[in-house]
Order: structure tokens, then C-alpha cells, then sequence
């Protein structure tokens, strides 16, 4: 038998998932409109409300901020992403270096390391 969660308990589970949400918007210099309007909040306010914990969001509202910041749904919820955290200053240089490159370069590049992995 599962214990029904009380509103405490739920408001706890909430906080890593808005602590997170709040590094991602912050550590991108996005505002909460910016990302409200991305992911198609009825105003900032509930994104407010999300960050501090004051809100369990929906799991389609959830869905939704990770596709907006490219991330997983393990990361919101704060557990171990095995490989791969977008925020990890590793990934943000990769990032930026990609970002640098010319399209065709960076199909070389995606190339290249899918060739790698499928040959391991």
C-alpha cells in the first residue's frame, strides 16, 4: 500500500525541480518571461511559483521546461545524470565550441564521434 503524499511531502518533492529550473533560466541570463512564453505559461508568475516551490508543476508542464532547456527529466528531479549535464562547465565549452564552427564542420564533428561510439 502507498502512503498518499500530504501537501508538505509534495511541496518537498517539488523543490529540486525548482531549484534546478532556476540555475538552468539563471545561469542562461533568461527571464522569467522569456521562458514563461517558451513553454507557454499563462504568466510568469506561475514559473515564479515552480522556481520556488511553492507549485508542484504538471508533468506536461515539466515536459515541457526540459525540452526547453534540453535537458533531462532525471536532471530536474535532481537525480544522476550519468554522462551528460548540459551545465557541467566541460559540456558548456564543448557547446560554445560547436557553436563556433560552420554547419558543415560541425557534421564532421557529429559524424566523427558517432563513427567513434559505434566502434568502441
Amino acid at each position: 500500500m502507498t502512503k498518499k503524499k500530504t501537501p508538505a511531502r509534495a511541496k518537498a518533492d517539488a523543490i529540486p525541480i525548482g531549484k534546478a529550473l532556476r540555475t538552468l533560466r539563471e545561469s542562461r541570463k533568461l527571464t522569467l518571461q522569456h521562458v514563461s512564453q517558451g513553454v507557454g505559461l499563462a504568466t510568469q508568475i506561475q514559473l515564479s511559483k515552480i522556481e520556488r516551490g511553492a507549485v508542484i508543476p504538471s508533468l506536461a508542464t515539466t515536459l515541457r521546461l526540459a525540452s526547453f532547456y534540453q535537458v533531462s527529466l532525471d536532471y530536474l528531479l535532481g537525480r544522476p545524470t550519468v554522462g551528460f549535464n548540459p551545465e557541467e562547465p566541460f559540456w558548456r565549452a564543448v557547446h560554445e565550441l560547436l557553436a563556433g564552427l560552420a554547419p558543415q564542420d560541425r557534421e564532421r564533428v557529429r559524424k566523427s564521434i558517432e563513427f567513434t561510439v559505434n566502434n568502441l
